[in-house]
């Protein structure tokens, strides 16, 4: 999933994970999307 959808394009780490993995870490129940406030500091 990983290399098929980034493949050829140049994005920001946050671009790639809010446009294209966190809905399918979220389907999946897996990875980062629970964490939102590594990045997201209040």
């Amino acid at each position: 999933c990983h290399g098929d959808k980034t493949e050829g394009k140049k994005l920001s780490a946050k671009e790639a994970f809010h446009t294209q993995c966190k809905d399918c870490h979220k389907k999946a129940n897996k990875g980062p999307y629970k964490k939102c406030d590594d990045c997201h500091k209040k």
